[in-house]
């Protein structure tokens, strides 16, 4: 009994996922992706009224290494402390978005998996 929301910065991954989500008629209107930032997202979810019971962040982008030159995605940021991803703010979102919320299950909060 629970509702899924996935987001990507990738607008081919959200509209690949949301096309796999509308195959299974159990999933429509309980599993979404969206394109939005980490940090927007979770902006959204703040205002979510019901239990959240978990948040999870598959995969970050890591930033590019100073050893390969010339190489990977000239996108990503040169150094990790610029927080590509996972800023200091999303974290804040998150605490305070499960620290403050009654889980589905009657516990108070819920968990976070970082991977």
């Amino acid at each position: 009994n629970c509702n899924y929301l996935g987001g990507d910065l990738n607008p081919a991954f959200v509209n690949f996922g949301n096309g796999i989500v509308s195959r299974d008629r159990r999933r429509i209107g309980r599993v979404s992706f969206v394109h939005r930032s980490a940090e927007e997202l979770m902006a959204n979810v703040l205002s979510y009224p019901g239990p959240i019971s978990l948040i999870m962040i598959h995969f970050p982008s890591p930033y590019k290494l100073a050893s390969s030159r010339g190489k990977g995605n000239s996108q990503l940021p040169s150094e990790g402390a610029v927080g590509f991803m996972v800023t200091t703010k999303l974290l804040q979102n998150i605490s305070d978005l499960l620290c403050n919320n009654k889980s589905c299950c009657g516990i108070q909060g819920g968990l976070f998996i970082f991977q």
